[in-house]
């Protein structure tokens, strides 16, 4: 039969879900937005991150292991900084670095991952603070 009885309707109506609390399902999957770290590079940071070499066959490998641990990396130049800018946004599964983004900045897109990675590994040894500060932003040059 192509077409149900009314009751058949209602009934199906009913399987479907609260009609009194429509789109409870999509309110359910709601996640709050990350939150940035902030945080501000000494002296003697800032240094070791621009003394260091960093090779593009380096950089590679690095972006290939966070990409693998769930991280996502994004580059694009950052008007909030004037200057280049990477981002890892943590993996959304059970990661201690959940609902976070960590940023690195500099002259271009290779020295703004540098910073990232050094800040990420050496700076917070990959987990990073719950508390932030509204401390300014540092670039590595």
């Amino acid at each position: 039969m192509l077409y149900s009885s009314k009751s058949v309707q209602e009934e199906r109506m009913k399987r479907k879900g609260d009609p009194d609390n429509k789109g409870a399902a999509q309110r359910a999957k709601f996640r709050p937005q990350s939150e940035f770290v902030r945080f501000v590079l000494g002296d003697d940071e800032k240094a070791v991150i621009k003394d260091t070499a960093y090779s593009a066959e380096q950089m590679a490998e690095d972006l290939e292991e966070l990409v693998q641990a769930g991280y996502k990396v994004t580059f694009r130049w950052d008007d909030y900084g004037d200057c280049s800018g990477c981002w890892l946004v943590a993996p959304d599964r059970d990661s201690d670095n959940s609902g976070y983004i960590l940023a690195g900045r500099g002259s271009s897109s290779q020295k703004a991952f540098k910073q990232a990675v050094f800040v990420h590994r050496v700076k917070f040894k990959e987990i990073w603070p719950k508390i932030t500060s509204n401390g300014p932003i540092a670039i590595d040059d």
